[in-house]
């Protein structure tokens, strides 16, 4: 008989535990944060934040978007799509998160994967801003919010120009899809709320190891950073110990702190 029952009793095992983590990379959570920031001006208080990133194959649910509601901003954090991805379940996608309020959109590196000029086409006419290595100031009341968007982690000084026009503006965010990006911002950097995604959490981790780093918020100094572990999956529909998340946010002017999270699952 050999090894062929304990094969059989370990293929039959395996069954249950991948049908769980195929079930657990299509759920849709939402995690609602209040996050305070003392450069935030009057006129932005209580303005909602709707971040998402790492899209990738899935469609973002209707009731997921029905519990985000209507928001001031939100962030499409790159990988939208990739490779074989129809344009049509994109432009479906974008209609959808467009309705809940004006976005943004920095590119990830799977975004490549389709014709670039009809992808930026299909930005155009769903009304999404396409923030490539340049910034947008947002204005309320004759009050100002710089938002910021990078497309390659920060080499050699790339972004130092964006980083010099953000410097200008009381209170500024950045949003990248790469989450390295943070480590190479100068010291002296002005943003007070960075966003990424792109690593999934390592998506598939086992005994709490996995070949990225699980997402997290945290305050660092006087910035509140957010590495997503993101909406989608790569490669394998699969997920385990790194549940697949996006983000509301409601803004608050404060002391720099983050409220724990409240956890929807839709």
């Amino acid at each position: 008989m050999g090894w062929f029952p304990f094969m059989s009793a370990a293929g039959l095992l395996a069954i249950p535990v991948l049908k769980k983590m195929y079930e657990t990379a299509r759920e849709h959570r939402l995690i609602k944060q209040t996050i305070y920031m003392d450069c935030l001006p009057e006129a932005f208080n209580h303005s909602k934040l709707f971040f998402i990133s790492d899209i990738h194959r899935r469609v973002v649910s209707p009731d997921l978007l029905q519990e985000v509601g209507k928001c001031d901003l939100v962030i499409i954090g790159g990988d939208l799509l990739e490779k074989g991805v129809s344009l049509s379940q994109v432009k479906s996608n974008l209609q959808a998160l467009t309705a809940c309020g004006p976005t943004y959109f920095v590119w990830g590196n799977n975004d490549v994967e389709v014709d670039e000029q009809e992808f930026r086409l299909l930005l155009k006419e769903t009304g999404v801003i396409e923030l490539m290595n340049e910034g947008v100031v947002l204005e309320r009341e004759n009050q100002r919010l710089f938002l910021a968007g990078g497309v390659e982690p920060l080499r050699k000084g790339l972004h130092d120009e964006l980083i010099d026009q953000a410097a200008t503006h009381s209170c500024s965010f950045f949003v990248c899809h790469f989450p390295e990006a943070f480590k190479e911002l100068r010291s002296d950097h002005p943003f007070s709320l960075l966003l990424s995604g792109h690593t999934h959490g390592g998506q598939i981790r086992i005994c709490g190891l996995g070949p990225a780093p699980k997402g997290y918020i945290k305050k660092v100094n006087r910035t509140i950073q957010l590495v997503s572990n993101g909406y989608g999956t790569s490669k394998l529909p699969l997920r385990l110990g790194a549940l697949p998340e996006s983000h509301v946010f409601t803004l608050r002017s404060g002391q720099t702190s983050i409220e724990d999270p409240v956890i929807y699952v839709v």
